[in-house]
């Protein structure tokens, strides 16, 4: 099963997110902030992290700096899920290394196709590095 990774300062918000994510088939992991997903996520190994960037402690794009750092979860699928809509916000996002950029309100079917998407893409890379290794 598909392990998702969902960081989130909202506890509706994140109900929410791990009630559409489990209907889906996915099994999900929860954490309220990035220090608590960082750490969650060194010790899961999730297929892919969601995760807000307002976030108190450690925001979305520390979490995210973090992650692309570490050997073990650098090529993990990253989608930023937030209402954070300006343009420089979204490119803000792309290029500390985010694979994909939602914004809230949100259609679950958008959540879905980008997290499909993201672990689709991911599995091409892993069958090209076999198939050179």
């Amino acid at each position: 099963m598909t392990k998702v990774l969902v960081v989130e300062d909202s506890i509706e918000m994140l109900s929410n997110l791990g009630s559409i994510l489990s209907l889906n088939g996915f099994s999900v992991a929860t954490a309220k902030d990035g220090l608590e997903g960082f750490a969650l996520a060194k010790s899961t190994h999730p297929d892919i992290i969601i995760s807000d960037i307002m976030m108190p402690v450690m925001d979305g794009y520390d979490f995210l700096n973090a992650v692309r750092e570490d050997e073990q979860l650098q090529t993990v699928p990253f989608i930023f899920l937030t209402a954070k809509v300006d343009r420089k916000d979204l490119r803000e996002g792309m290029v500390r290394g985010a694979d994909d950029y939602i914004t809230k309100p949100f259609k679950s079917s958008e959540l879905i196709e980008a997290i499909n998407t993201q672990l689709l893409k991911k599995e091409l890379i892993k069958v090209k590095y076999d198939e050179i290794a």
